[in-house]
């Protein structure tokens, strides 16, 4: 589908919601991290459709769960070494 123009009301609060969970399980600045939380984010509520209605309730769930157990996302972030040096 093409979207000629995007405008702020395009967006609900719901979806709004999806995009922050997703970028908080997959931690800031990591693609991989990104990817699983896509995944885990989009796919879910598939495979849950009898408890559709609480969707959102166990996102809420998740990311705070996520946030307490593992506050770098849901994939480990390889350290960045600057100029591709090597660890001292």
């Amino acid at each position: 589908m093409m979207v000629g123009f995007i405008a702020p009301n395009n967006f609900t609060f719901q979806e709004s919601l999806v995009l922050v969970s997703i970028l908080l399980l997959g931690g800031l600045g990591n693609v991989a991290g990104l990817a699983v939380a896509t995944v885990i984010v989009i796919w879910l509520p598939e495979k849950l459709q009898p408890i559709q209605e609480f969707r959102y309730l166990l996102f809420s769930v998740i990311v705070v769960l996520v946030l307490v157990l593992r506050p770098t996302g849901l994939v480990r972030r390889t350290a960045r070494r600057p100029f591709g040096g090597v660890a001292a």
